[in-house]
């Protein structure tokens, strides 16, 4: 048994309920339209008034959201279809009217015929990318005019007077298209709608220009309906909203006229009369549709999607008494059926079986059988499949050899088979279709197979494709007054046009010499009749002078630079060389608290530090200098681009009051674009498309306006790094660029350039004639070095920073390698200036690599010791004298504190403190190292003032502790010397001045904590083998008091010298501090 299987798809209904079982079955022998849509909604239509309807628009509300949503349906809903039966056989008209990709999406579908009280099914189609919308107005009754397009006048007129006319609406309208017709035609006007009650504006559309005295109409952004028994006024005015309106009795059939309105309130008289003299014979108009009437209207209700395509039964042919199996595929995975399923086929005749899935077929003649499947809920579906009945082998005709054009197509004519197959499959659109259409681009020989349940055959046809004449000019420019050859090629007639800038317009290369730009058209006709249509322009043009460039001046022999052809040059301003051309009003000022680049940017605001931008005048305009554009083209793009920071008091245009204005060619400013919402406080980059303005001088102006006044103290807004792109090359123009030695490319607009010694390039740009030049100098850098900058002098324990300085070629430092050795004392010898800290002498030597090459050099560090500086022993003197003190081991000396001495650059200086003293030395050699020594000056005899609060007086073997005005706890002296206070004996007095060698970061305090003594600090216990006293001298301008303890080196608060001394009296010990008692001596 012989079965040739030929896959063809089909699909049909698919139904809820068996009532629509005969439905379904008569649907499946008509050829489907919607074969390939994805899915169907039922949509149940019921007639409710009682009356037989035809031709009737129904509303449907739908839900386009959900679909849309999950790619089922088109974005643009194209894919929507009606039709009367799910076989999408009968489609059907409809409009869509609003609300696409929401869940209230309204439709309407015009149905042929609905029977009184009758429920019909209708479908809702859609999921079919390429399908493009069929939605259409004609399904309505109309269109109609409102004024039945009465005549217009033509004189008269009154300004600043308003015509219109007052209309109710008797039934439901769909309005689409306003118009207008006037006196002055040749203009725009403004047709408005008001509603009369409301007096509020319902639409508004300027009706483009017309012909005097004839109606103009535009079709409306969006059509709308008014409803039944609403009063309107239809208003014609010009752009300056003057109204004016003629006389007329005419009304459309579905209004009915009111009056003549001056306004949407006031009568002007009744209408048709007018007594207005010198009015316009104006009229506006609008264009609406009807739908048809009936007391009730028919009402619709969508049902659940379904998916198509179910089912899939291939076609089969087999030969007189074969039979052949009927394979039917059920997608119930993706065609929403729910198993199990049952089957009906028809015809029974000759089939195994009518109820089963596969049953074997042995008809005697070709039959189309049908299946219905239905599933366990009642969903049907159903597909036919064709068995073809074969007596004989076949005969396969391939058809005639055909001769076509090069381009065009034809359709073969196979025959003699049930199923066919074309070889080669070049050039065809289906090679399994016997009329398959071929569009070869070359002679082919096509072989047809035919196929039929008996056996095959196959036939040959020649199509033979002739080329067609070509046309070999291309696009050129020419200057004003030249002139150049066309050309084309193969054909044996010739027309070009237009003709009369062309010295030949029927030859195949005319001389064109064209005064302005010109497309020619060119109609070619081969020897073998075929037609080639083509065209190609020649531009007229003058050269700007051009400006050649490039992007570094200066390289070595082993790099290169790219140049370039400029008509204009880019306009850039950082602000960081003053205002320059820009001119500033109110609170505009240059700011350098705030800018994007590195110092200063243009700010809107009263400036540091309150930033009140609801000051003055509450605006503030910042105006450019002029911006050449005239060499950019209208096909290159200009980008406007700065940097802007602001801070307003709100988001939103209402306080957000930022604007750019550019004026052209000197002209007033307009707004080009307003600035609102973006982040506050951090730079953005804002960028704009401004080649609209190429070809003009141009400038910018950034307006501010804080429109509330009220004082709110906010930033304002800055603006920084301004930039106006240049791109204007015409790249038309023929480019020469000399000399060519090392240039990628001489003849384009920006060749890469890679000269061995320094080169002025001169670059000519040129249409035909007409030619403009200029050069440009790229300099080779041949003596090429680095060097180590130089390190005077070094001592040790010391670091220093190393740096490269010199000429290596390439001045892009960024692609620079370095490798400093030796690297174990530096930070980093990858760094291009590491920090250096040698203990010894030592030579660093720098490698340098980029692009030019690779450059050494070296640097040798010598090492200096330091002195050894000395101040002498520990001195004292008595009150009211002096002390010599002597440094030694350096060249210079330098001595401090600089109080009570004599000099402090020098070895030998004279010291007479008040008080015991701690001073210092710097000890420097010839090359400036140095070190620091220190020498004691205790003062004898000083007059002391102590008072004790409360005077603790002390029994043998006891202590006591020193009270001082409240201070605070955990505060503890800091690093004594030795020396001080653990050699100390009966009968001597000492005194020791604290210095705080920490720059005051640190706390100290003098406690005396019982018997055992402070656990930080001065750890001494004050016991009968003490001193007489004790004398500690503090650095005003580091003492505080705290709770009881005397505390040094809180920069915070400062207090008067604190004095200590304890002496014995009777064999008591009495300890006294910071008051204004004297004691010179114990008593």
């Amino acid at each position: 048994m012989r079965l040739i299987n030929v896959i063809l798809f089909k699909k049909f209904a698919i139904m809820k309920g068996l009532c629509a079982l005969a439905f379904a079955l008569l649907s499946v022998v008509s050829s489907a339209q919607l074969t390939t849509w994805q899915y169907a909604v039922p949509v149940d239509i019921t007639e409710n008034s009682g009356s037989n309807l035809t031709n009737w628009q129904v509303p449907i509300t739908f839900d386009t959201q959900t679909p849309i949503g999950s790619g089922k349906m088109k974005l643009d809903g194209g894919d929507i279809r009606f039709a009367e039966d799910i076989a999408g056989v009968s489609l059907l008209n409809y409009w869509v009217e609003s609300g696409l990709n929401t869940t209230t999406t309204k439709l309407w579908v015009s149905i042929p015929s609905i029977s009184a009280s009758s429920t019909i099914t209708v479908y809702l189609f859609y999921g079919e990318s390429t399908a493009t919308s069929l939605s259409t107005l004609s399904i309505f009754n109309g269109p109609h005019s409102s004024t039945d397009s009465v005549s217009g006048g033509t004189s008269g007129g009154a300004a600043n007077c308003q015509r219109g006319f007052r209309f109710t609406v008797n039934e439901d309208v769909l309005i689409t298209h306003f118009g207008k017709s006037d006196p002055l035609g040749t203009e725009a006007r403004y047709v408005t709608l008001f509603d009369y009650l409301s007096q509020n504006i319902v639409e508004q559309y300027q009706v483009s220009a017309g012909v005097t005295g004839v109606y103009n109409y535009d079709i409306l952004n969006q059509a709308f309906w008014v409803n039944q028994g609403d009063d309107y006024v239809l208003a014609l005015h010009s752009v300056t909203a003057s109204y004016y309106f003629g006389t007329s009795s005419q009304i459309g059939q579905h209004f009915t006229y009111t009056e003549m309105k001056y306004c949407n309130s006031c009568n002007e008289n009744t209408f048709p009369i007018s007594t207005l003299p010198n009015y316009h014979y104006g009229y506006p108009d609008l264009l609406y549709y009807t739908r048809n009437q009936v007391s009730s209207q028919p009402t619709a209700v969508t049902g659940a999607e379904v998916r198509l395509n179910a089912l899939e039964i291939a076609d089969v042919a087999i030969c007189s008494g074969d039979s052949a199996t009927l394979n039917l595929l059920v997608n119930d995975s993706t065609g929403g059926l729910i198993p199990p399923f049952t089957f009906l086929w028809t015809p029974s005749s000759n089939l195994s079986c009518t109820t089963c899935q596969y049953p074997v077929a042995s008809p005697t003649v070709t039959t189309t059988y049908t299946v219905v499947v239905t599933d366990s809920v009642g969903t049907l579906d159903s597909a036919e499949v064709i068995v073809t009945v074969s007596s004989a082998l076949p005969i396969a005709g391939a058809g005639n050899d055909t001769t076509i054009c090069e381009g065009n197509s034809v359709t073969l004519n196979g025959s003699g088979g049930v199923t066919y197959l074309w070889s080669p499959v070049t050039g065809l659109n289906d090679s399994s279709l016997a009329n398959a259409i071929a569009t070869p681009i070359v002679t082919t020989t096509y072989t047809l197979t035919a196929i039929n349940g008996c056996g095959t055959d196959t036939d040959d046809m020649i199509l033979t494709v002739n080329p067609l004449p070509v046309v070999s000019s291309t696009d050129t420019a020419i200057c004003p007054g030249d002139s150049v050859q066309l050309l084309a090629t193969g054909g044996v007639t010739y027309q070009w046009s237009p003709g009369a800038s062309l010295s030949d317009s029927t030859i195949a290369n005319p001389i064109a010499s064209p005064m302005v730009t010109t497309v020619y058209m060119i109609n070619v006709i081969s020897g073998a009749g075929c037609v080639s249509l083509d065209s190609l322009t020649v531009s007229v043009d003058s050269v700007q002078q051009i400006i050649a460039a490039t992007s570094k001046d200066t390289i070595c022999p082993n790099d290169s630079v790219q140049l370039n052809v400029l008509a204009c040059e880019p306009y850039m301003d950082d602000f960081e060389s003053g205002p320059g051309a820009w001119v500033s009003t109110s609170l505009w000022h240059l700011e350098t608290t705030l800018s994007n680049s590195p110092t200063t940017s243009w700010t809107y605001n009263t400036g540091s530090p309150n930033y009140n931008y609801d000051t003055g005048t509450n605006s503030g305009l910042l105006t450019s200098g002029t911006i050449d554009l005239t060499g950019s083209q209208p096909m290159d793009t200009t980008w406007l681009i700065f940097m802007g920071y602001y801070q307003t008091e709100t988001i939103g245009t209402t306080y957000d009051q930022r604007w750019i204005q550019i004026s052209t060619n000197g002209g007033p400013f307009v707004n080009y674009v307003q600035l609102s919402g973006e982040t506050m406080l951090t730079w953005h980059q804002h960028q704009y498309d401004i080649s609209s303005f190429n070809g003009n001088n141009i400038q910018l102006r950034f307006s501010f306006n804080s429109i509330d006044g009220v004082l709110n103290n906010y930033w304002g807004w800055s603006i920084d790094d301004v930039e106006v792109s240049c791109n204007g090359i015409d790249t038309n123009l023929a480019f020469s660029w000399t000399p060519t030695t090392g240039l990628s490319d001489p003849n384009i607009n920006n060749p890469v350039a890679t000269p061995t010694v320094t080169t002025t390039y001169i670059v000519s740009a040129s249409i035909g004639s007409c030619s403009s030049t200029d050069s440009v100098t790229v300099y080779v850098d041949t003596s090429n070095s680095i060097s180590i900058d130089p390190v005077t002098s070094f001592c040790v324990n010391d670091s220093v920073q190393l740096s490269v300085s010199g000429t290596p070629g390439q001045p892009d430092t960024s692609t620079w390698t370095y490798a400093w050795t030796p690297a174990n004392t530096l930070t980093d010898s990858s760094a291009a200036a590491p920090m250096a800290f040698p203990v010894v002498n030592t030579t660093y030597q720098v490698t340098v690599d980029n692009v030019c090459g690779t450059y050494t050099d070296t640097l040798t560090i010598v090492v200096n010791p330091v002195p050894t500086a000395n101040a002498g022993l520990d001195t004292s003197f008595c009150y009211g004298l002096d002390v010599q003190l002597t440094a030694s081991g350096g060249v210079t000396y330098l001595w401090s504190p600089a109080t009570n001495l004599s000099c402090t650059a020098c070895d030998k200086t004279t010291a007479n403190p008040p008080l015991d003293m701690m001073y210092y030395v710097e000890a420097f050699d010839s090359i400036g190292c140095s070190s620091m020594d220190s020498v004691f000056v205790e003062v004898n005899g000083v007059p002391i003032t102590a008072t004790a609060d409360p005077i603790a007086i002390c029994g043998s073997n006891d202590s006591t502790q020193l009270d001082l005005n409240n201070c605070s706890n955990n505060i503890f002296f800091d690093d004594f010397e030795t020396g001080n206070y653990n050699q100390w004996n009966t009968g001597v007095s000492y005194t020791y001045n604290v210095v705080n060698t920490t720059a005051a970061n640190g706390t100290y305090s003098l406690e005396q904590n019982g018997s055992g003594g402070f656990y930080g600090g001065l750890n001494y216990t004050f016991t009968p083998d003490t001193p007489d006293y004790i004398s500690v001298y503090m650095n005003p301008q580091q003492n505080s008091t705290y709770n009881g303890y005397f505390c040094v080196g809180d920069a915070a608060i400062t207090s008067n010298y604190g004095i200590i001394f304890l002496y014995t009296n009777q064999n008591n010990f009495r300890l006294y501090a910071n008051g204004t008692t004297e004691h010179n001596t114990p008593s």
